[in-house]
């Protein structure tokens, strides 16, 4: 019983990460398609009202926050993962290659920061990281240049 667990570990561990994947892209397209929809609104409403422009910027960068956190809640989920299938290969005297490889995503989350060629570039480019960042400083922008309208 206790091999059959041993071959199945793989795949439990692939399926984890599978689920933890679509998990990330799932937001991923819901936070696209929200940002889409607010700019919309904020294009439609920007010169007739001031103050739901500025209330849709402040969504707008709060939505950011949000889901890019939820991105660093998936990324640590995806570290535990992998370090529970790194405790087992350690702990039954495995070998990595004696598997087909359970993760095939960005190195950062396998723990080898110190294997990082641009150590502080990179890290800001990956998608998940980058997109909401991006859209947080475009509502910013807005959000700055709304206040000062509005002060006008």
């Amino acid at each position: 019983m206790e091999d059959i667990k041993k071959q199945n570990f793989d795949r439990e561990i692939r399926k984890l990460l599978d689920n933890e994947t679509k998990l990330v892209n799932d937001r991923m397209m819901w936070f696209i398609l929200l940002q889409g929809l607010l700019l919309a609104g904020f294009c439609s409403i920007f010169s007739k009202d001031i103050v739901v422009s500025i209330v849709i910027s402040v969504i707008g960068i709060f939505i950011s926050i949000i889901i890019r956190h939820s991105f660093w809640e998936s990324e640590k989920a995806i570290a535990f993962i992998l370090s529970k299938w790194n405790k087992f290969i350690k702990d039954n005297n495995f070998n990595y290659d004696d598997y087909p490889p359970v993760w095939c995503g960005y190195f950062d989350t396998i723990l080898k920061k110190n294997d990082m060629i641009w150590k502080s570039l990179i890290p800001f480019l990956i998608h998940y990281k980058a997109i909401p960042r991006l859209f947080a400083i475009s509502w910013i922008v807005i959000l700055c240049y709304c206040l000062y309208k509005l002060s006008l």
